[in-house]
């Protein structure tokens, strides 16, 4: 009679807990294999970057000045010209000595003058300059006062006239300066900025330059207001011989505005 022996309990589950750890550590193993792969792969995969790029800064344009359109007339008598310039722009005092120069200050501190210099007998407006230029080598304590850097022909009043963008060596700016001639005077109209940093098409001046140079006249025959009209307006109605009449000349009835009280201009 043959006898079963029993096979103890802890032995039975031998076989089947060591078959549920091996499956645990495979389980383990793929899923340390599966991060690993996930990591190699990662690391070649180009980053995607989803923030819109920010736009590129525009330098904005620097704001040209506009003209002002109040104006108030300047004459000057005694070298024979008038002129319109803002309200706004301070005359700047000189020297009685120096009553051949007018300067007037923008409110953006850049400058406005007028100089008057005799023209020499037998002289040209052309040859006048050369003779400048050529002082202008040495005037500033033997050292070149200024430089032209470009030059270009125009008119003033109707008469021939050179603007010329000048170098200012001394002041250390580049401003632009327009000459012209009568028979007896030469003329500069000079437009120039405030600060050797600031370029002269950004000013004020230069804004109204051609305002400034359109409303230039020359005054031919000095008056005074003995020569105003004896009541508001001059008789300029169409006829024979009114357009020989000098009272109804443009330039007269721009000065007798200008300075006679009580007239309105002409009647026509």
């Amino acid at each position: 009679m043959s006898v079963t022996t029993p096979v103890p309990q802890e032995a039975a589950q031998a076989p089947a807990r060591g078959g549920a750890l091996k499956t645990i550590l495979i389980g383990l193993v793929l899923i340390l294999v599966g991060v690993l792969v996930g990591v190699v792969l990662s690391s070649f995969t180009p980053s995607v970057n989803t923030t819109p790029p920010s736009p590129t800064p525009q330098e904005s344009p620097t704001a040209t000045p506009t003209p002002e359109l109040t104006t108030r007339k300047i004459i000057d008598e005694k070298y024979q010209y008038e002129l319109d310039v803002p309200v706004s722009w301070k005359e700047i005092e000189h020297n009685s000595n120096f009553d051949f120069q007018r300067t007037f200050a923008a409110t953006d501190s850049s400058n406005f003058e007028v100089l008057v210099s005799e023209l020499p007998a037998k002289s040209t407006l052309e040859k006048y300059l050369a003779d400048q230029d050529k002082l202008a080598k040495t005037a500033y304590e033997g050292k070149p006062s200024k430089s032209v850097i470009s030059t270009e022909k125009t008119e003033v009043a109707g008469l021939p006239a050179i603007e010329r963008e000048e170098e200012f060596l001394a002041a250390g700016f580049v401003g632009r300066v327009i000459y012209f001639a009568s028979e007896k005077y030469v003329y500069s109209l000079s437009f120039v900025p405030g600060a050797s940093s600031t370029l002269v098409q950004q000013t004020s001046v230069y804004a109204a330059k051609k305002d400034i140079v359109e409303s230039f006249r020359l005054i031919l025959n000095k008056r005074t207001l003995k020569d105003c009209p004896k009541g508001e307006y001059v008789n300029c109605m169409p006829g024979p011989g009114s357009e020989k009449r000098p009272e109804c000349e443009t330039e007269f009835l721009d000065w007798a505005k200008a300075n006679c009280p009580g007239f309105k201009g002409a009647a026509l």
